[in-house]
């Protein structure tokens, strides 16, 4: 940017030169004006390249805060989302260790109802057993006292009719 002001400067200043060449006495005065023209588009140049210098500064300075903001937000968000997945897993986890209590406090109490029902059909069959036994103890006996009666009695017959010979 600078060279092309200077440069520009330098051609004003030897056109100015060479069209003032015809007149010395205009020659000063344009030389004079070529010097402040000159100058002037010199502070302009120098003033423009600043104010662009400062302007690409300040935009690459925003741009960083912004990438800097936007890095932190991304970062803020991926905890956040880390976070709440360590939520979920723990609710997951407490949830399933639940699930499996009552699993087991169920499977527990199936095994003690299972358990008392199988006490109380063997106590039941076991009182059965001995029901039947007794039972057939009896029966035994009035058997044994009937084939008993039978017996004398048919002795007792068999007495009569042979004393009755």
């Amino acid at each position: 940017m600078k060279k092309k002001i200077i440069a520009s400067l330098i051609l004003a200043g030897v056109f100015a030169v060479t069209t003032g060449c015809d007149d010395s006495s205009k020659t000063d005065d344009t030389m004079k004006q070529a010097e402040e023209k000159a100058q002037q588009l010199k502070e302009t140049g120098e003033q423009k390249a600043t104010e662009l210098t400062n302007s690409a500064k300040e935009k690459a300075e925003d741009l960083q805060k912004d990438a800097s903001q936007k890095a932190d937000q991304i970062t803020d968000k991926a905890k956040e989302l880390q976070e709440a997945g360590e939520k979920k897993a723990d609710e997951l986890t407490d949830d399933a260790k639940l699930k499996a209590n009552e699993l087991k406090q169920s499977a527990s109490e199936k095994a003690d109802e299972l358990e008392t029902k199988y006490n109380q059909a063997t106590e039941s069959a076991g009182e059965k057993s001995e029901q039947l036994k007794t039972d057939a103890i009896n029966k035994a006996d009035e058997l044994a006292t009937d084939a008993k009666n039978k017996t004398e009695s048919l002795k007792a017959d068999n007495d009569a009719k042979a004393d009755n010979k």
